[in-house]
Order: C-alpha cells, then structure tokens, then sequence
C-alpha cells in the first residue's frame, strides 16, 4: 500500500514553478519596454500569490547581488500591482513541516511541567515528535502523549490544520480528550476533539481540524494521546507526529 506521503502530501506545501534556478533579472518591472496583461478580477489574489515565487532568493541563480536585486525587484513588483488592484486578500498557502526531512521548523513540545521532560513527547531527528509511556508521580498516573504547539509572532486566518501520525495505542484504561486547538490572545477559537481511543493504529494516520470560514488565530496546538492508565503500570504504546500542514492565509511559511 502506497503512503499518504507518496502523493501530493510531500510536495504541494512549497511551489518553485521552475524546475531549475532562473538567471537573476536586476532590471526595473515597470521600466520599457512594457507589456499590457488582461484578466478576470476575481483571479487578481491567485495571481498576486503566484507572483509572490518571484521574490523569494531561491528562484534564482547569480551572484548574491544579483539575487538580492531581483527578489526585491519582484516584491516592488507585486507591491505596485497590489496597490492598483485595491490589495485584493491572498488565497490560502499550504505551509508543510516536514520533521524527519527538515528539523522542527518553529514547533515545539509543550512545557512539561511538574512530570519533567518526555512527559509530553521528546524530539527525534529521526522520528520528528514522539511520545512514549512514562511514569508521572504528580498526576499519579502513566501518561503516553505528544503536545506539540506553534506560535505566531501574529494572527493568521487559518482555514485547516492536519497532523500526520503513526501510532501504537496501546490499552489504556482513562477516557481523555485529544485533538488539534487554535487560540487567539490565549482565547480558544476553534478545535476538534475526540476521546483518544477513537484513534486508530497505523501507519501514515491523518486527524484534521477544518474551518470553512477560516479563523484568524496566532496559537496552534496538537494533542494527541496514545495511553493512560492510573496508577504506576507497564505501558504498551507509542506515537510518532512527523508532518504537520496548516492551511492559511501567510506571505510566506515559517
């Protein structure tokens, strides 16, 4: 059976629409010769985002100089564009974190706490974000868990979350919720939540949070469960959260 990861999951987070670095162009957009582009409105924020490839570095290949004109060549280009068009909003941007391929790019474990580190997941360069069952005599109960969160420096309209898993649940014997939560100014704005023995075990497991409407959001935090029991017991579980996307509204994915 072919994983998840096999198709569009692995790639449609990051666009490049070259498959090589293009010469670096230092040259005025709105300088002559000039050319006159026609198109329906309604795809002015789909071509603004399209263009915004344009100034991003990795486009191009020249000297550091060169790079750097062009890109921000680019960016003027867009801005003027923008402005002409009213600054119509952008259309959503896939943000993936890839944790085995890439490192943690900004996600980080929830503060552990009074049951000290590993309590809710260690990092792994080789696995991203796993959780195994430990022993937390502060709750007096057997935890296995993985609470990864990421923080805005500012609120952005967030339309989707997923978390890309796999698991080995274990037998536990607690009822806890898990899920993926969005906060704004530490105020709970949207989640979806199940009990933790609703998940499945396997391979390349997907849970989702979906907002239609979107929300405008600056905290997201997934907590997912695998193993509970009260009491100092033996465990039988483990999780491994090794991609996350975030469908939202951004210039660019940090």
């Amino acid at each position: 059976m072919s994983s998840i990861l096999d198709s569009e999951w692995r790639y449609r987070a990051s666009y490049i629409p070259f498959p090589l670095p293009v010469p670096a162009l230092c040259q005025d957009p709105l300088a002559n010769p000039d050319t006159t582009l026609r198109f329906n409105s309604d795809w002015a924020p789909y071509l603004l985002g399209a263009m915004k490839v344009l100034a991003r570095r990795e486009t191009y290949f020249g000297t550091d100089e060169d790079i750097d004109c062009a890109a921000q060549s680019a960016q003027d280009w867009i801005d003027n564009v923008a402005s002409q068009l009213g600054s119509p909003s952008f259309p959503p941007a896939i943000c993936g974190y890839d944790f085995v391929a890439d490192g943690q790019q900004g996600w980080f474990l929830q503060d552990p706490g009074a049951c000290g580190p590993g309590y809710f997941g260690e990092w792994s360069d080789v696995l991203g974000f796993t959780g195994t069952c430990l022993w937390c005599p502060a709750y007096g109960i057997t935890y296995g868990a993985c609470f990864i969160e990421k923080v805005y420096s500012a609120p952005i309209k967030i339309y989707r979350v997923s978390a890309y898993y796999s698991l080995e649940k274990g037998s536990g014997t607690r009822d806890e919720p898990a899920g993926i939560y969005v906060f704004n100014g530490g105020s709970l704005v949207g989640y979806q939540q199940q009990d933790w023995k609703a998940f499945t075990d396997g391979g390349d497991q997907l849970y989702e949070f979906v907002s239609g409407p979107g929300v405008m959001a600056d905290h997201v935090y997934i907590q997912l469960r695998f193993d509970e029991y009260n009491g100092n017991v033996s465990c039988g579980g483990m999780l491994d959260i090794f991609r996350v996307e975030v469908e939202a509204v951004v210039d660019t994915c940090t």
